[in-house]
């Protein structure tokens, strides 16, 4: 026997699901408000997706760190999301609980989240459509500069996914469609690229090229997880003072290093320069305060490919994504280019 149980609190509405497989079935049923009446239903699950969510729950650090062992603590569904398990006998089950802050950046957890399948609620009666997320807001000061230039870098078919001030600056994520760019250059992928990272320089050596950088990931067909995934590692070098990134810096997801997306060998990061097009160029049309803006390469890698570039060096792993034909394009099953040492 495997339940799970979720609740958390947005705009007001309670979301309350239960996921079992109590019957060797897997079904989800959740209770929430919808026009200002509440609503009970069954929600599609098939069982690769319940286990998936239900192994996720022993796995990710965001559920680690924040496991609920008092029971006498009060929990709080707008802060939180709220999230207990039971297993074992169904009448003698064993239990456990978390409460995830409602904040939580970690994209693992928010793809966890995803998966879900939460149902669409609301207070009141459907309000009428929104604006398109281009147009919500017009980008202004060093936002509008960024525009401009990624306009002329990637192409002038975008979307805009807007990000909130926390405890860094607020990061958007621009989504560029496949297409021609401003010199006519095919482009068949979605290219992702942050603004806002640039606002303030990173704390970086005085060896370093650059102190103010944007990130950018090329996919085949782009998902929240990838804009998530953007904006948490565009925000790191504001929140952690000792995190800062730069040609060929190496970071592990996790301690130890965890995969960045569901059954994937990839679970640590190396930023490179773009080799797609004229985009590492980015530095020579967008100078913020005196300080060109490096575009950096969000590339996905083994921890054993980490290991090999800090023994030998990021040139030399350069190398290797060129003599491998390494795609620009995000592969998230791609295996390792590098042996895992015994």
């Amino acid at each position: 026997m495997h339940l799970i149980d979720y609740g958390h609190m947005v705009d007001g509405v309670l979301y309350h699901g239960t996921l079992s497989d109590l019957d060797g079935v897997p079904k989800a049923t959740w209770s929430y408000e919808k026009g200002g009446k509440k609503v009970t239903h069954d929600q599609p699950i098939d069982l690769p997706t319940f286990r998936s969510l239900w192994n996720r729950v022993g796995k990710l650090e965001a559920f680690q760190r924040n496991r609920v062992r008092d029971p006498d603590r009060p929990v709080d569904p707008v802060a939180d999301h709220v999230i207990g398990i039971m297993f074992g006998e169904t009448n003698n089950p064993q239990r456990a609980y978390f409460a995830v802050p409602a904040n939580e950046s970690d994209p693992q957890f928010l793809s966890w989240i995803k998966s879900l399948n939460i149902p669409k609620g609301s207070m009141s009666p459907e309000p009428p459509a929104l604006p398109t997320r281009k147009s919500a807001k017009k980008a202004s000061g060093p936002a509008a500069e960024r525009e401009r230039a990624y306009e002329e870098l990637f192409g002038e078919r975008w979307t805009v996914d807007r990000g909130e001030a926390g405890k860094g600056p607020p990061i958007d994520v621009y989504t560029f469609k496949p297409g021609e760019d401003s010199r006519g250059n095919e482009r068949d992928f979605y290219t992702l690229v942050t603004s806002g990272m640039s606002d303030a320089p990173m704390r970086v050596p005085d060896s370093a090229p650059f102190s103010r950088a944007e990130l950018v990931l090329y996919v085949d067909k782009p998902t929240d997880q990838h804009v998530a995934l953007l904006r948490w590692l565009a925000g790191l070098p504001h929140i952690q003072r000792r995190t800062w990134y730069g040609f060929g810096t190496t970071m592990p997801n996790g301690n130890p290093p965890q995969p960045i997306f569901e059954d994937s060998d990839l679970d640590c990061f190396i930023f490179l320069h773009s080799d797609v097009g004229r985009d590492d160029n980015l530095h020579k049309k967008l100078v913020l305060d005196g300080d060109p803006t490096a575009l950096l390469w969000v590339v996905p890698i083994t921890e054993a490919e980490c290991q090999f570039i800090l023994d030998e060096s990021p040139d030399e792993f350069q190398d290797l994504l060129d003599r491998k034909k390494h795609p620009p394009v995000l592969d998230e099953g791609r295996r390792s280019y590098i042996k895992a040492r015994r």
